[in-house]
């Protein structure tokens, strides 16, 4: 029978890439599905993680949570145990703590009857900003790489024109 174990044995050094590959072809039908909403939730998350002054260990929780749900197509994650958590480096003894301060953050919604977990809209969170953080730079580093991409201020102009006239 084929199994994790087997597959590393079989594959070798590219276990890991092929495995990747994998996951990829198989979620990405439930992907393409999501809404848009849904992606900008998911870039304001990731994007407000580096604006915000947590520690390592909330950072990696927030991660964990983000890779179990958001690159599943959903917003909640399934962790049986919080055991779990030491997957992102952070142990039995501490994990309850960190846990604690995010729910009390609203960054962290933790359901302790399934043990499900999600991560609020970063416009709810009440953690502090880093004092490295400024918001123009911030807006200047976007614009910039979407230029080097290639994609034209004039569509994120478009855009937001088109999406404000539908909000009004």
């Amino acid at each position: 029978m084929l199994n994790i174990k087997n597959l590393v044995e079989i594959l070798g050094d590219k276990a890991y890439e092929i495995g990747t590959l994998a996951y990829v072809k198989t979620i990405q039908p439930y992907l393409n599905k999501t809404s848009d909403k849904f992606k900008a939730k998911e870039y304001m998350i990731r994007s407000d993680l580096t604006k915000r002054n947590f520690t390592k260990r909330q950072q990696n929780i927030i991660l964990l949570i983000l890779n179990y749900s958001y690159s599943f197509g959903k917003e909640y994650a399934v962790f049986p145990k919080l055991q779990d958590f030491e997957l992102c480096g952070v142990g039995r003894a501490k994990v309850r703590t960190e846990l604690d301060k995010l729910v009390e953050m609203k960054v962290v919604q933790w359901d302790m009857d399934s043990n499900e977990f999600s991560i609020s809209s970063p416009l709810e969170w009440e953690a502090p900003f880093h004092s490295g953080y400024r918001d123009i730079r911030t807006q200047e580093i976007f614009l910039i790489n979407l230029r080097h991409k290639g994609i034209g201020w004039d569509k994120l102009v478009i855009n937001l024109a088109k999406l404000t006239d539908k909000n009004k």
